[in-house]
This record gives C-alpha cells, structure tokens and sequence, in this order.
C-alpha cells in the first residue's frame, strides 16, 4: 500500500491497525511519502494493490474514491508575525518566503498552493523546494526557513517551533482511494477497495 505524505501520518495508523486485525496472516508492506505520479506507475506495475493519493490521478485504468476532503493550514515558524493571528489568508502570504512541494515530482500540492497564490493575486516566493512532507514541516520548524500551506492532517506532525493556523477561505484538498479497475490481485487489493472508505473516514469530513 502506498500512501501520500499526510496520508502517512493521519490514515495509515488507524488503516494497519484494522488491516492486522481484520486479516491476520497476512504480511503488509506500506510505503509512507508517495506522491501521486510515483503511486499511480507502482499501481500499473504492481508494485502496489492500493493507494491513498490526492486526485486528479490521470489513468484510466484505476479507479479512484474519494475518502474525505481535508481543509487546508499554514505552517509558521512559532516566532513568525502572522502567527499572532487567528487564521490566515492567501494575500498574507505576500512578501512571505515559503517552502513547497518540488514541481519536478507533478506534486498535487505544488499546484494547489500556485494555484492559491495566483487567484489571490500574490507573487510567490519560493525558498525551498522539497520532495516529502516531513521535510517540509521541518524546515518551517528549523530557523524561520519560511511558512508552508499543508492538509490538515500534517498538523499531526506536532514539532516544535511550528505553529498552524487555519487558511481563510476555507479551501480543501480530496484524499483519495487508488486501485487497479479489475479483479483484485491480493488480500490487500480486495480489503482496500472494500474497507477503506469507511475505515479512513474521520472528524476532517465535511457531515
């Protein structure tokens, strides 16, 4: 199973959990701080029977589910200016250096900040570019290095000298359930299509 970055630190505890009891027996291999284009090629080989991605995954031959939708937050370094505030808005991030996905990689999330940045009429100003999440939130942490905009579920990454607040207006991002269209390869193919959806459904879901 593979799992995008916030996926790795939010769903995949409560997942191997059921997954373990649910099939005991069975031997799991999870693979934690994938992006979408590297989980969609391990999908087409084989090299992996599910995949918890963000959408769009361009490939018609996998089948895709939405599992939740997650809001979006800004990650500070704990001595920043902005957070005194309660939340933040996309114009205030004007004049802030940030750290972002890599674009070489086809980052869902690169595109989603862009994306933010533009609408809002802001110049960005990139000061670092970084594969995995983990990496990311520790740079924000580690000297002031510059702010980032991450899922929700990143906020598990409780590190100190980060601080996050919520991103006005409250935009979201889908997580999403990746398998191949056919018959499941594996016990973890067959589980994941099935189970998931319930399984990885939490607080963050819009009711």
């Amino acid at each position: 199973m593979g799992c995008v970055g916030s996926a790795t630190y939010s769903l995949l505890p409560t997942l191997s959990r059921h997954l373990a009891a649910e099939l005991p027996g069975i031997d799991f291999s999870f693979h934690g701080e994938m992006l979408a284009p590297d989980q969609v090629e391990a999908l087409r080989t084989g090299a992996i029977d599910v995949a918890l991605l963000r959408p769009p995954a361009a490939d018609l031959s996998l089948a895709v589910h939405t599992l939740r939708r997650d809001r979006l937050v800004v990650a500070l370094p704990a001595e920043h200016l902005l957070t005194a505030r309660t939340r933040v808005r996309p114009a205030d991030l004007a004049g802030v250096d940030l750290i972002v996905h890599a674009a070489d990689r086809h980052s869902v999330m690169h595109d989603v900040v862009f994306g933010l940045l533009r609408d809002a009429g802001v110049e960005r100003r990139i000061r670092h570019e970084v594969k995995e999440t983990s990496t990311l939130v520790t740079l924000v942490a580690g000297g002031g290095l510059g702010a980032a905009v991450v899922p929700e579920p990143v906020t598990a990454l409780a590190l100190s000298g980060v601080v996050y607040l919520p991103l006005l207006p409250a935009g979201t991002i889908r997580p999403g359930r990746g398998v191949p269209c056919g018959p499941d390869r594996t016990p973890c193919g067959a589980y994941g299509r099935s189970h998931s959806g319930t399984l990885l459904t939490d607080r963050r879901t819009p009711r």
